[in-house]
Parts: C-alpha cells; sequence; structure tokens
C-alpha cells in the first residue's frame, strides 16, 4: 500500500466530508465507527485486509462484489427520458458506455471516445458520463468536442449522473447481458475464462508465498 494512502488514514478527517477531494473515501473511513464494509475479496486481500484493520484498529467486514436489487428508483426510471428513447430504437441496434460509478474521465478522454462515436455512423448509443461529487457543476456541453450533440442528433444520448444498468442492458435495443453471457459461454469467451483463471491462479499464488 502506497505510504501516502496509509498517511491518509491515520490523519483526521476534514469538518466537511464532502469537501474532502482525494480524501474521501478516507474520511468515510476514518469517521466510521467499529466496522468498515470494503468491497473486497478476503480470500485475495487477506494480508491487506488485516494490515488495514490493525492499522485503523477497525474490523474490516469484506463484502465481495455488491449486486444492487430493485428498488423504487428503478421503477421510475422505467419511466425516464432514457427508456423512452431506448423504446424508439431497433432491437440489438445500439450499444450503453459507462465505466461505473468510480471512474471519472477527463475532458480529452471524453473527447477521444466522442471522437471515436462520430466514426460510427450507423450505431447508436447510450452513453453515462459521471464526474466527481466535487465537479458536479460541470456541464456535459462543455466537455464535448464542439457540434458532437448536434451532429450525433437522435442517434446517439448523452446523460450524467445515475442510469439503471441492469435495467439499460435488459432492454431489447441493447441486449448487452444476453449478448455478453452467451459471448463467455462459446468459443470467442474462451481467452477472457482462460486470462480470468491466470489471474486467480496469480492471486491465490501471491497469498502463499506472504
Amino acid at each position: 500500500m502506497p505510504e501516502s494512502e496509509i498517511a491518509r488514514m491515520r490523519n483526521p478527517v476534514r469538518p466537511n466530508i464532502k469537501g474532502a477531494d482525494d480524501d474521501y473515501p478516507f474520511g468515510n473511513y476514518r469517521i466510521s465507527t467499529d466496522i468498515a464494509l470494503v468491497k473486497s475479496c478476503r480470500c485475495v486481500e487477506e494480508k491487506y485486509v488485516d494490515y488495514l484493520s490493525k492499522l485503523c484498529k477497525k474490523r474490516i467486514v469484506c463484502t465481495g462484489p455488491m449486486i444492487a436489487s430493485d428498488a423504487d428508483e428503478d421503477d421510475r426510471f422505467e419511466k425516464s427520458e432514457v427508456m423512452e428513447w431506448l423504446d424508439k430504437k431497433e432491437v440489438g441496434s445500439t450499444i450503453y458506455i459507462s465505466f461505473g460509478s468510480e471512474c471519472f474521465l477527463s475532458k480529452e478522454q471524453i473527447g477521444e471516445i466522442a471522437k471515436g462515436l462520430l466514426l460510427v455512423k450507423d450505431v447508436n448509443f447510450l452513453w453515462v458520463v459521471r464526474f466527481p461529487f466535487e465537479e458536479r457543476g460541470r456541464r456535459i456541453e462543455e466537455e464535448m468536442p464542439v457540434g458532437f450533440l448536434e451532429e450525433v442528433g437522435e442517434r446517439g444520448l448523452v446523460v450524467t449522473g445515475w442510469a439503471a444498468q441492469r435495467r439499460v442492458l435488459g432492454h431489447p435495443s441493447v441486449g448487452g447481458a444476453r449478448s455478453l453471457s452467451e459471448l463467455m459461454r462459446q468459443k470467442e469467451g474462451e481467452e477472457v475464462r482462460e486470462m480470468a483463471s491466470r489471474l486467480f491462479d496469480i492471486c491465490v499464488k501471491n497469498k502463499r508465498m506472504t
């Protein structure tokens, strides 16, 4: 673990956690009581989990992958602008672009993706862009290349903030969840499965050596 991260955990959290910038996750960790939930697996990171627990004097509980359940937000999303837009698209005609809630793109990275989308004229796309909390005032129109939104028109929809990923992937115009599942079961998915198996073996081997 980098020394800078260890130092953050040892230092007191700022009075206003919303202004913590890079210290935000560590601030949350510091202000928790006796237990901290970590989205990780003990069988892979046992040494680091135990070290973190000893360092900060808290019990660490590894939750494993977090899978969202259906909620009222999903129901409201069903009637949202996004779903209405998807309903107008043909089956399998749309790609879904999202880097999750923990990855934020720079303006340059957004621009490169936008350039690539302009080259694919016959594909619809739904692009979810998220900004850090402290940059929530950024406007998507100012982040995109000049004229991008006008040029793609109804072919593309760019939204900021939260989107019900399972609902989007399950929509007929996207069909991403089913397509990926089918791909992984076929020959094309052998390389991905092999790589995942090798990475798992490396993690297990490293765990035994430490």
